[in-house]
């Protein structure tokens, strides 16, 4: 008879960098003990706030969250830019451009200075983007190249298993359609990238954050979590915190996700087990290839 095989929760949040309230957010999620760990946009306005409080936020470890969409470029990139610096191309720009040799060319140069910047200041122990443009097959295969070339042991995939949370308001919401066509084609482009790992390096057995992206909270979070029977799950929030909560965006919903001081007790509940992504094979169980 087969052994259960475990169920393993990385709790992360993105955008820590971005600006003052995405800071706050990540920062007080870490504090409260719920974030696990985070990853870091080496480009944006709120990065050298980031690199102080990464000093006070001890045994954690940080990643890389790879920059093409939004904010000024740290090269200057040709094919990437508008003529102030700023990147000025969506996914669905990036992806149409990603068989061009002279554009993944400036987009290499791009991640390997933010990645050289982010060295500067503390070690980088996983690495993923923002709006999941390494999706991106050819892009992907850029980023394990500079996975294995700057000894990054951990690389995001994107695959999502199908969820749905009985609540009206979210699912009738016109965002939530976008959100599943988004689920299905970063899905097809997992089942690719898989193969262009760099061999012995990890990576998550699921994402969870994409087809209710807007709409997470902590029901949300305990629902997706039901659907997975095993593996490592890589729970994905943009937690920002505001004193005035006078406007509450959904980014402040998922920061009062980190305030619950039942979440982990109940995610725990579920039979997973916490880690981040400093994971171990020894940890890690039997159930997938990419642990063995």
């Amino acid at each position: 008879m087969q052994a259960k095989k475990e169920k393993i929760l990385i709790f992360n949040s993105d955008d820590f960098g971005h600006s003052h309230p995405f800071n706050m957010g990540v920062y007080k999620g870490i504090k409260a003990g719920v974030i696990a760990t985070s990853c870091v946009l080496a480009n944006m306005e709120g990065y050298s706030e980031a690199t102080s409080l990464i000093s006070d936020l001890k045994n954690v470890k940080f990643g890389i969250h790879l920059n093409l969409i939004e904010g000024k470029s740290v090269t200057e990139g040709k094919f990437l830019v508008d003529s102030k610096n700023y990147f000025n191309l969506g996914y669905i720009d990036i992806l149409k451009k990603s068989n061009d040799i002279d554009f993944l060319n400036s987009v290499e140069f791009e991640f390997r200075a933010q990645i050289e910047r982010i060295l500067s200041d503390f070690e980088i122990n996983h690495i993923n983007s923002h709006v999941h443009t390494h999706s991106i097959p050819n892009i992907f295969k850029i980023v394990c190249k500079l996975a294995d070339e700057y000894k990054i042991p951990y690389i995001r995939t994107q695959f999502e298993k199908p969820y749905i949370v009985k609540n009206l308001k979210k699912n009738l919401n016109l965002k939530y359609p976008i959100n599943l066509i988004k689920r299905g084609l970063l899905n097809y482009f997992t089942a690719q990238n898989k193969k262009y790992l760099p061999k012995n390096f990890l990576t998550n057995d699921y994402l969870l954050g994409v087809t209710y992206t807007g709409f997470m909270d902590k029901n949300t979070v305990l629902e997706g979590l039901k659907a997975i029977d095993n593996g490592v799950v890589e729970l994905l929030i943009h937690p920002a915190y505001y004193e005035n909560e006078i406007l509450k965006p959904y980014n402040f919903n998922e920061y009062k996700i980190t305030e619950d001081e039942t979440i982990l007790d109940e995610i725990k509940a579920l039979g997973f087990k916490l880690s981040d992504c400093s994971i171990q094979e020894k940890e890690a169980g039997e159930y997938g290839k990419n642990f063995k």
